[in-house]
């Protein structure tokens, strides 16, 4: 018992140690940092015709870029100074929780979340997992709402763990929209540019309004994955208020107060450095993350918005088109388009081409989104340190594993 105490006191200097050292390199840390933005602004704004606004324009946005670089610099050199108990930490975090019993609904939930948010493993450890490939397939399957039925699926297994992690559920919103962008977007274009060289005909023009690109899916369909795409990240952001970072025992906030303890103390009078502040909102605006993902939903929705304007506009065309080919007057309904004129378009073929055009272009703008899946910009966005799952079902901080050295390295390492 007394060696057991003893140990677990060594175990804590040794921890609060490394604490320390990381501490005392944060004012030279900060100076370089800072050093390196100067440089940066100078080499920035130093075009003779560039207006002031324009310097003061560059001089802002590299102050607001050189948060996230502070922000990634930090996580990333506590990461590696924590490598020295990387083995005990594994170990520890590796067998936190308890089992779950194999084949009941918690096992597999355990066994689902580690196959692709594990906490011991990058893309590149994932891909050799054949179980990961077949989710990841699932993922992308854009037709008859495969891709929206298996993230919802996902997310319930994610906030069936109250609270649910932070990092989680923002990297969560941040995949969905991503991956919105490969299947519905590219492998979208993909599947259209098949259907369209296989529905053209040798003297049949009008060969395509029947097999062509998005005639097999019903108009309501490409909605409903419009809408769907649209709003269920904002149902998904309003669970990050009450999320926590799973990050050991660090507090919510406290990798806020490292960022700006640095970005105070590598700043001067004349610098036009902004904090990051604490928020006291309520709703998703509580976290930093929170408000960073609400900014780039904006974005989206203005996306949405636009998306379905021109899918209205077209629609607009050929309904015009129609009326003035049916002879209606325009005094009849909305420039001579009728109700019953309406109702036959939308599930025509010209109205199921809209759709699917309409359905392809919001999926394309999410573009930007299919960067921030990379882990450390995912950092940035919900600014907290990466996390994952083990075996058990259990959100722990993000480790890598011990490497084993082999025969072949132990006796290159012998001889060298």
């Amino acid at each position: 018992m007394v060696w057991e105490c003893g140990g677990r006191d060594l175990e804590r200097r040794r921890r609060a140690a490394v604490d320390h050292l990381h501490n005392l390199g944060r004012s030279t840390r900060a100076s370089l940092l800072f050093a390196v933005r100067d440089n940066v602004k100078e080499s920035a704004c130093i075009d003779p015709d560039l207006s002031d606004r324009g310097r003061q324009f560059r001089r802002r946005l590299i102050d607001k870029v050189w948060e996230d670089v502070v922000l990634i610099t930090e996580f990333k050199s506590a990461a590696a100074l924590y490598e020295a108990r990387a083995a005990a930490d594994y170990q520890e975090l590796a067998s936190f929780g308890t089992p779950p019993t194999v084949g009941t609904p918690q096992w597999m939930r355990a066994k689902l979340l580690y196959c692709l948010y594990p906490f011991d493993r990058s893309l590149a450890g994932k891909l050799k997992d054949p179980l990961f490939l077949l989710l990841w397939v699932i993922s992308l399957f854009p037709l008859y709402g495969v891709r929206f039925s298996f993230f919802v699926f996902l997310f319930i297994l994610q906030v069936a763990n109250w609270p649910a992690d932070t990092y989680q559920i923002i990297l969560f919103i941040l995949t969905f929209k991503g991956t919105q962008f490969q299947s519905g977007g590219i492998l979208l274009l993909v599947y259209a540019f098949a259907m369209y060289t296989m529905c053209i005909k040798p003297g049949d023009l009008q060969s395509c309004t029947q097999d062509g690109p998005g005639m097999f899916i019903p108009t309501w369909l490409h909605f409903l994955d419009i809408l769907s795409s649209g709003f269920f990240c904002w149902f998904a952001l309003m669970w990050v208020p009450s999320t926590r970072s799973h990050t050991g025992s660090l507090e919510q906030h406290s990798e806020i107060d490292d960022v700006n303890d640095l970005l105070l103390l590598g700043s001067d009078r004349s610098s036009e450095t902004v904090v990051m502040p604490h928020h006291k909102e309520g709703g998703c605006c509580r976290t930093a993350g929170g408000r960073r993902v609400l900014k780039l939903l904006c974005v989206d929705f203005a996306c949405l918005v636009v998306s379905v304007s021109i899918g209205a506009w077209m629609a607009f065309l050929d309904l015009a088109n129609m009326a003035t080919a049916a002879g209606s007057p325009s005094s009849d309904g909305f420039g001579g388009i009728t109700r019953v004129m309406f109702e036959q378009y939308v599930d025509s073929p010209a109205g199921r081409a809209v759709a699917f055009k309409t359905r392809v272009l919001y999926n394309l703008m999410a573009l930007p989104f299919m960067f921030f899946m990379i882990p450390t910009l995912g950092m940035v966005v919900s600014v907290t340190r990466e996390t994952g799952y083990n075996r058990n079902g259990y959100c722990v901080p993000f480790t890598w594993r011990p490497v084993k050295q082999t025969n072949r390295s132990c006796r290159a390492c012998a001889t060298g």
